[in-house]
């Protein structure tokens, strides 16, 4: 994926696809184990879904387009320094790992849409003990982390914007529908982790 130019060399280029390609590959397990389940649950996504689904897509296409030739060449070369994409690349790496991991420690708890089921419990251990929404932490930076590859100021600042706004967005749905699942439970657990990021948000 992307234009081998904008790589310091062929093994930065070819670190960055596969890593990108972890990403599709992390999404396509996370998808197939979460299909279509169901049973007694109540669903609250409010089509934040979708949301995230076009979050990504809109994300990853403008981290390309920032240094495509279809851009003005005052924001093409507004980049940063080559060794940059190799932070962007451990973003990436980071980011796919937290998520997997987060995936895997709520088990059957983890779904694609918002929804709570009567017997579900309040997952608090693991990764959870630090931060509420790791699986999310994971996708920013791992969005984050493809528009720093290709190391274009102009599409990491929108790639933040807009990854974290979606991603605020189905937070709040999330949450609500947590908060009237467990109640005072979760209200304290809810003060003692962080929201995305460990000593920042």
């Amino acid at each position: 994926m992307g234009d081998p130019s904008k790589f310091t060399n062929v093994v930065q280029y070819n670190l960055f696809n596969t890593v990108f390609i972890a990403i599709l590959l992390s999404e396509a397990v996370i998808f197939i184990k979460t299909y279509q389940k169901k049973g007694d649950s109540k669903r609250r996504d409010n089509g934040t879904k979708w949301l995230l689904i076009g979050c990504y897509a809109v994300c990853i296409y403008m981290s390309v387009l920032g240094v495509s030739q279809r851009m003005p060449e005052q924001i093409r070369l507004c980049v940063l320094p080559y060794f940059v994409s190799w932070l962007g690349i451990a973003m990436v790496g980071a980011g796919v790992s937290i998520r997997l991991t987060a995936v895997f420690t709520l088990k059957k708890a983890f779904t694609v849409n918002v929804q709570t089921t009567n017997s579900q419990h309040l997952i608090t251990n693991g990764i959870y003990h630090l931060v509420r929404n790791p699986s999310y932490t994971g996708s920013i930076l791992s969005l984050v982390g493809v528009a720093v590859s290709f190391r274009n100021i102009v599409s990491i600042i929108l790639v933040v914007m807009i990854s974290m706004v979606c991603y605020m967005t189905r937070i709040h749905t999330e949450e609500i529908a947590l908060s009237e699942r467990f109640g005072d439970e979760f209200a304290d657990y809810a003060k003692n982790t962080w929201r995305l990021f460990p000593y920042i948000f």
